[in-house]
């Protein structure tokens, strides 16, 4: 006999898929010697910040695409959380705990709500001194996995195949490659693409600390170029 809990929450989950699917592009590629992320501006953010990516702390940095109140409950969370977890644990919280608290918050939120499930879907990027670059990739139903290319939201189908065929055989490359490869993947897949509609993030290593930068507008015409 059909289960009509279960049947619902199959059914809010999957609306939640659909509009993830048709929000703002997030593209994510994880190089040797560091990670980036590029991600898709709103009209009304045009030239400006996307307010899609958030630094969690000095190692971890998060892009989302959905919802955007919706981002925002978890982004509040995982800087919550990392604080807590820095505070008594003397250390920052790795890219991998961050993305097991954040998927662990969706699969208790939408347990617990009946009507809604949180449409959002987040990438993940960081460093720590054990897993060295990480690139992590969650969904709404709250799964994740690590990965070395990934992309959410619009066209993530045509972009996160052409990423594969572009990096098959390949076992890393460096992240000056990664920002061309990111740049060559949208302006195929995206005829409006510029350095106005979309933000560049990347995340390395440098003189022992972990920098996180966003590309000016400026830099990523010359990519383009």
């Amino acid at each position: 006999m059909a289960n009509p809990l279960a049947e619902a929450n199959l059914i809010k989950v999957k609306y939640a898929f659909q509009i993830v699917s048709e929000a703002g592009l997030c593209l994510g590629i994880k190089a040797k010697d560091g990670v980036l992320i590029a991600v898709e501006r709103s009209m009304e953010c045009r030239n400006t910040p996307s307010q899609k990516i958030f630094q969690v702390n000095d190692n971890v940095v998060c892009a989302v695409t959905g919802v955007q109140s919706d981002a925002s409950l978890l982004m509040k969370q995982a800087l919550m959380s990392a604080e807590r977890y820095e505070s008594r644990h003397r250390r920052p919280m790795s890219c991998a705990e961050v993305a097991f608290e954040l998927s662990d918050a969706k699969r208790t939120y939408n347990q617990a709500d009946q009507l809604w499930t949180l449409a959002v879907s987040i990438l993940y990027m960081g460093w720590d001194a054990k897993c060295c670059y990480q690139l992590i990739q969650s969904h709404p139903n709250g799964s994740y996995t690590g990965c070395k290319s990934a992309c959410i939201g619009n066209k993530f189908d045509i972009v996160s195949a052409m990423l594969r065929q572009e990096l098959c055989g390949i076992e890393a490359i460096t992240l000056e490659e990664a920002k061309q490869l990111a740049i060559k993947v949208l302006s195929n897949s995206f005829a409006d693409f510029s350095a106005a509609n979309y933000e560049i993030a990347t995340l390395q290593r440098a003189r022992s600390r972990t920098v996180y930068d966003v590309l000016r507008g400026a830099d990523v015409n010359k990519l383009i170029r």
